[in-house]
C-alpha cells in the first residue's frame, strides 16, 4: 500500500471511528475497518475488564465463512486474561504479536494458540497478528487481533512487517472512540444518578411529613422503608436500562461468587462473635441488659423472613447500583473506589434517619464494610447473605430496639 492511499484510509477511518458514540456499533466498526484496510480474512476484538480482570470477546467476523453461508451468531463473552493465551499476553504486556504459522509457534515463548475455535468451526487459524489498544500513553483498553492475510491470489500468508505501525495506529484511533463512548456513558449514568437522587430527597422530605403527621401508626415506618426500596429499586433499573452496561457491572453476576461467599463470611463471622461478646458483656454489666437472654428467640417474627428480600434489594441498590456507578465515575483507583464507598453508605445511611440517629449511624458503619467488601468482589451475593445475616442478629441480641432510642 502507497504512503498517500495508506495515510488517506487512515483518516477516512479516524472520521468513520469518531463519528459513533455507540459503543458495540464502534466495536463492529473497527472490525470492519480492519479486515478491508489490512486484507485479511479475519478479525476479532477483546475489551479489557476490570474487577475482574478478564478480557471479554466483543467482536469477531470472518469473511470466508461468510461467504461460505455460515455468518456465525456471535454473542460477547468472557476470556481468561492470561499470559498463555495470545490476546491476554498483548494485553497484560502491551507488546505486537505476529506470528506467521500458528500450530508452529515456538515452545520457548509464554502463550500458545488456542485451537478451540479451529476444532468447532472447522476453520483453521495460520497467520495472526495481535496488535494493543493502548489509549494514548495510558493503560490498554483492548486487543484487535488480525487472522490470515490473504495475497493477491486469495493465499494465506504471513501479515508483513510494514502493516503492524499502520494497524498499530488505527487501533489507537479506535482506542480514541472507544473512551470517548465509554465517558459519554459514564456521563450519562453520573447524570442520571444524581438527578434520581435529589428526586429521591424530594420524596424523602414528603414522606418524613407523613411520618411525623402519623406518628402513632407504628406500621408507618416500615411503609416508608418499603416505599423507599421500591424507589430506589426502580430508579436502579432505570440506571441499568439507560447506561446499556451488562448487569455484572452492577455486581448482579456468578463471577468471583466462591471469594464473595469466602470473604463476607469470614467477615460476618467476625462481626457476630463481636456482638455476641458485647451483648454478654451488657448483660452483666449494663442495666438495660442485665438478666435479658444473650439472644431473645422470642423475637423471631415475620419480619425477619422479609428480610432476605429486602436485605439484597438494598445491596443492589447501594453497592451495586449507587457504589459502581460512583466508582465509574469517579475513575481514579483506590482512592474513587474509597470516596465511593463513603458517599454511597453515607447517602443510604441518610435515608434511615426517620427510624433514628442511631440506626443511621450503624447503617453508614456497616456500609463501609460491605462496600469494601463489594470493592473486592464485584459481586452482591455474599454482601446480601451478610446484611441479613447480621441484621437479623442485631435485632436478636435486642440492639435494633436500643437504636431506635438513640
Amino acid at each position: 500500500m502507497e504512503y498517500r492511499d495508506a495515510a488517506l484510509s487512515l483518516t477516512r477511518i479516524g472520521i468513520s471511528l469518531s463519528s459513533e458514540n455507540k459503543l458495540d456499533k464502534i466495536f463492529a466498526l473497527i472490525v470492519d475497518e480492519i479486515i478491508e484496510f489490512a486484507g485479511c480474512d479475519g478479525c476479532s476484538l477483546f475489551i479489557v475488564q476490570d474487577n475482574p480482570s478478564r478480557l471479554i470477546f466483543q467482536a469477531s467476523r470472518t469473511l470466508s465463512m461468510e461467504k461460505a453461508g455460515l455468518p456465525p451468531k456471535f454473542k460477547a463473552f468472557p476470556v481468561k486474561l492470561s499470559q498463555s493465551s495470545i490476546a491476554g499476553n498483548t494485553a497484560l504486556t502491551g507488546e505486537i504479536i505476529n506470528i506467521p504459522d500458528c500450530y508452529e509457534i515456538s515452545k520457548t515463548v509464554s502463550y500458545k494458540h488456542n485451537r478451540d475455535y479451529d476444532l468447532q468451526s472447522g476453520y483453521r487459524t495460520v497467520s495472526l497478528l495481535s496488535i494493543p489498544i493502548r489509549y494514548q500513553d495510558g493503560p490498554i483498553l483492548g486487543v484487535i487481533q488480525l487472522i490470515n492475510m490473504l495475497d493477491n491470489r486469495g493465499e494465506v500468508v504471513a501479515f508483513p512487517e510494514e502493516l503492524q505501525p499502520l494497524i498499530y495506529a488505527i487501533a489507537g484511533q479506535a482506542a480514541v472512540a472507544i473512551r470517548n463512548a465509554q465517558l459519554q456513558n459514564i456521563q450519562a449514568e453520573s447524570s442520571f444518578i444524581f438527578n434520581s437522587l435529589l428526586l429521591a430527597l424530594c420524596a424523602y422530605s414528603f414522606f418524613l411529613a407523613i411520618l411525623q403527621r402519623y406518628q402513632g401508626n407504628s406500621m408507618m415506618p416500615t411503609l416508608i422503608t418499603a416505599g423507599f426500596s421500591g424507589i430506589f429499586l426502580v430508579i436502579s433499573i432505570l440506571v441499568i436500562w439507560k447506561t446499556k452496561l451488562p448487569l455484572n457491572f452492577f455486581g448482579i453476576t456468578w463471577n468471583n461468587t466462591k471469594k464473595s461467599l469466602l470473604e463476607s463470611g469470614l467477615a460476618t463471622i467476625i462481626v457476630i462473635v463481636i456482638l455476641t461478646l458485647a451483648k454478654m458483656w451488657a448483660v452483666k454489666y449494663w442495666g438495660p441488659f442485665q438478666g435479658t437472654p444473650v439472644v431473645d428467640w422470642s423475637l423471631w417474627g415475620m419480619s425477619y423472613y422479609t428480610y432476605i428480600l429486602i436485605a439484597p434489594i438494598q445491596e443492589f441498590v447501594s453497592r451495586g447500583v449507587l457504589q459502581s456507578s460512583l466508582e465509574r465515575s469517579l475513575n481514579s483507583g483506590k482512592y474513587g473506589s474509597i470516596v465511593a464507598i463513603i458517599i454511597s453508605s453515607c447517602v443510604f445511611g441518610s435515608f434511615h434517619i426517620f427510624y433514628s440517629l442511631g440506626l443511621a449511624i450503624l447503617t453508614v458503619i456497616s456500609g463501609f464494610l460491605w462496600g469494601f467488601l463489594f470493592s473486592r468482589q464485584k459481586n452482591i451475593i455474599g454482601i446480601s447473605l451478610s446484611h441479613f445475616i447480621i441484621g437479623n442478629y442485631i435485632a436478636l441480641l435486642g440492639f435494633w430496639a436500643l437504636l431506635l432510642k438513640i
